[in-house]
């Protein structure tokens, strides 16, 4: 039988930004991210990520996911 949607997703890290690395490349976008996660900013949306590849957008973007589901269960 075929998985749901919903068992394939693993549940939020108790810490969404633990093991992201803070550098000058990607800092503004974390500062605008958890801003965007935690409601303080909703002028923020949409936001859009750009950069070359190797940056960390995709675990930028993976944070944000993780907190707002931490912050907006169900």
């Amino acid at each position: 039988a075929m998985e749901s949607e919903h068992e394939t997703i693993p549940p939020p890290p108790a810490h969404p930004w633990d093991g992201l690395v803070i550098a000058p490349e990607n800092a503004l976008a974390h500062a605008g991210l958890a801003a965007l996660a935690r409601g303080d900013e909703p002028g923020l949306s949409p936001l859009v990520v750009h950069g070359p590849s190797g940056v960390g957008k995709s675990r930028l973007l993976a944070g944000l996911v993780a907190e707002w589901l931490t912050r907006h269960p169900g």
